[in-house]
């Protein structure tokens, strides 16, 4: 880490050994040693033991050093550092620290505190030695600058106590992702696609009739076929046409298209005279246009998932107190998780792992793994009531009758599954949240009236955070009706793609990040990954009618 002296300071060591008769000789060579550390000049560690080993000798009369001295800087924060360890003499040891502490040192006044590390070792720190309170900073010497001393000096350069990254970290994170691979240069900025159209020259019944993907024995590609990608350019407010061989849709499933509840007549948001948002318009906000937004305000949450839980607490927070309590008005109880740690056993031992697929019917399974998985059912069982027990337990759920009527294997499975925020329930206990469960509702000039009652819930802002309508974002997209009433006219909610990417019928296309799954950052991962094996021609799809199949099980 660090070059040697230069020939100037060649025989400082050998100085110290003449001076040795006149500490303060030794003393003013060391202060001046010092200086030179604090201008980042660098220096042999041997030198800087013979200069400790004359002045504590000569000065201290001590005898027997047993020590080791690390000689570390610019390592911190751009700060000088100097860290004694292994140190066996704590007497010797405070000795030693007070050489660089003194009051002619360029350090400048300093005291001795103990490390916030436990380790052998003592550290330079900048502390106000007539300040009782606990030192401001510490500064820390790293070794070395490869795999070890990077990760060392990232954690001592940050302070992590959250469980969970903010949304700025997160932000941050995939914005050096794409910075680190250099991706920027392939993204179109200020564009939007307005219509993907399927350029096939045969009509919507030949399509129809395909028995193998793309018509082309499962092939990913077609020499005479193309995808016609409508731009429109925000910024010259322009339409570009892109060809294409193959589209990758990854647009989500959870933005641009909320979900809003139907109502009757003359009883829907019109009626109110007070404010109802989607909780993507609250997302739009900042922290500080948010909190201001609901501050003095009687606020309803529509909703118990992530965004619903999140916004109360934010409510609570801005509103500090019992005069305005916000109020979260729900149709079901759900099994939303504290932390990931089940009377602190990870979540993963139970659900993430190669048993865990033992437990659960798969499609196209054989007859041995599927008499493993009947057999296993009373373990699944066990697993689910194992964390639906410390749930409860921890969120006093029967406490607030918000206890679920379905279990918790129900929960994971669908992948929906959300952390409750910090103190939500405390927030409960002192009022400031109330917990208002109702099949329907509907509005009227004061606020909301809830099914089965008839006075009405006075309100002045309703914040529907009852999600979005991904499947309708996703057939917006399509220009081709045939192509619409395929993601329109699925039997369930649940979209049938094959290996949760590819569409029997829609060729040459995949859709990446629409289903759910307990990360979806690993998923996605995988699924592209496979996707590119199926581009390369490593393999091919099977017959439209097995993988409508698949997908059917």
């Amino acid at each position: 880490m660090a070059s040697s002296s230069s020939d100037s300071d060649g025989d400082s060591s050998s100085s110290f050994r003449r001076n040795r008769s006149n500490p303060r000789k030794v003393k003013s060579q060391v202060s001046a040693l010092s200086r030179k550390l604090k201008s980042q000049e660098v220096y042999k560690v041997k030198e800087m033991v013979m200069v400790m080993v004359v002045f504590i000798q000569e000065d201290y009369k001590v005898k027997g050093i047993d020590m080791v001295v690390v000689l570390a800087f610019r390592l911190t924060l751009g700060n000088s550092t100097l860290v004694f360890s292994q140190v066996r003499d704590k007497s010797l040891a405070s000795k030693v620290h007070a050489l660089f502490v003194s009051k002619e040192n360029v350090v400048g006044d300093q005291c001795m505190s103990k490390s916030r590390y436990d380790c052998n070792a003592l550290s330079m720190s900048k502390v106000n030695c007539n300040d009782d309170q606990s030192m401001e900073k510490k500064q820390i010497g790293i070794v070395g600058a490869g795999i070890s001393g990077l990760i060392a000096c990232k954690y001592m350069l940050s302070k992590v106590t959250e469980d969970f990254p903010t949304q700025h970290q997160v932000f941050d994170y995939i914005q050096s992702y794409a910075q680190h691979f250099d991706l920027l240069k392939h993204i179109r900025f200020n564009t939007k696609v307005v219509g993907i159209e399927y350029d096939q020259g045969l009509s919507d019944e030949e399509v129809r009739s395909w028995s193998s993907w793309n018509g082309n024995a499962g092939q990913p590609f077609h020499d005479d076929r193309k995808w016609k990608v409508s731009v429109d350019n925000t910024l010259n407010n322009s339409t570009e046409v892109y060809k294409v061989d193959f589209v990758i849709l990854c647009i989500g499933r959870f933005s641009d298209v909320p979900n809003i509840p139907e109502f009757p007549p003359k009883k829907g948001p019109e009626a109110f005279h007070g404010k109802v948002i989607h909780s993507m318009d609250y997302a739009a906000m900042d922290y500080e246009s948010a909190a201001n937004f609901v501050k003095g305000k009687l606020v309803t949450v529509v909703g118990l998932q992530k965004s619903a839980l999140d916004i109360a607490m934010e409510c609570t927070a801005a509103n500090n107190g019992l005069r305005n309590p916000c109020t979260v008005l729900y149709k079901n109880e759900h099994w939303n998780v504290p932390d990931y740690l089940p009377w602190g056993l990870p979540l993963a031992f139970l659900y993430m792992n190669r048993f865990s697929e033992l437990l659960v019917h798969k499609p196209g399974e054989g007859f041995l793994l599927n008499l493993l998985a009947t057999m296993l059912s009373p373990l699944r069982w066990g697993f689910s009531k194992f964390v639906e027990s410390d749930i409860k337990k921890k969120h006093r759920l029967a406490k607030y009758g918000m206890v679920p009527k379905h279990s918790f294997l129900e929960e994971i499975s669908s992948c929906l599954i959300s952390t409750v925020p910090e103190k939500f329930y405390d927030s409960v206990e002192e009022g400031n949240i109330i917990l208002k469960k109702s099949q329907s509702f509907s509005f009227c000039e004061e606020g909301i009236l809830v099914d089965g009652e008839t006075t009405p819930l006075k309100t002045d802002l309703v914040i529907l955070a009852t999600g979005f309508r991904g499947d309708k974002k996703l057939k917006d997209i399509f220009v081709s009706q045939t192509f619409q009433d395929y993601i329109a006219g699925s039997p369930s909610e649940t979209l049938p793609l094959y290996r949760e990417m590819i569409h029997p019928r829609i060729p040459q296309l995949a859709v990446i990040g629409f289903s759910e799954s307990i990360s979806n950052v690993f998923s996605s991962e995988m699924r592209v990954r496979w996707l590119g094996e199926l581009l390369d021609g490593a393999f091919k799809v099977p017959s439209i009618k097995e993988m409508e199949n698949d997908t059917v099980e």
